[in-house]
């Protein structure tokens, strides 16, 4: 990207869990522990953006004439089907 200024980030881990890392970076396909951090960044950053979006769709919604029991009795309902299944 141009102009895309780049910033190192350092932690550290022990011999276990950088095995355990190790592991799922391959198992994934990745070819570094770098390109595997960047893409769960971008996914961490994606999937904040998608939650955004559907809590500023739910504030736009508006409830009316349903009643607090009406509610209480929608989610019985909704656990008794699922218990059926």
């Amino acid at each position: 990207m141009p102009g895309m200024v780049e910033t190192q980030v350092l932690f550290r881990v022990d011999d276990e869990l950088l095995s355990a890392l190790d592991r799922i970076v391959a198992e994934r396909g990745f070819k570094t522990r770098n390109e595997w951090f960047r893409a769960q960044i971008r996914e961490a950053i994606e999937e904040g953006a998608r939650r955004r979006r559907v809590l500023e769709s739910l504030d736009r919604l508006t409830v009316e004439g349903i009643e607090e029991e009406d509610v209480v009795r929608m989610v019985k309902e909704w656990r008794a089907r699922k218990r059926k299944r």
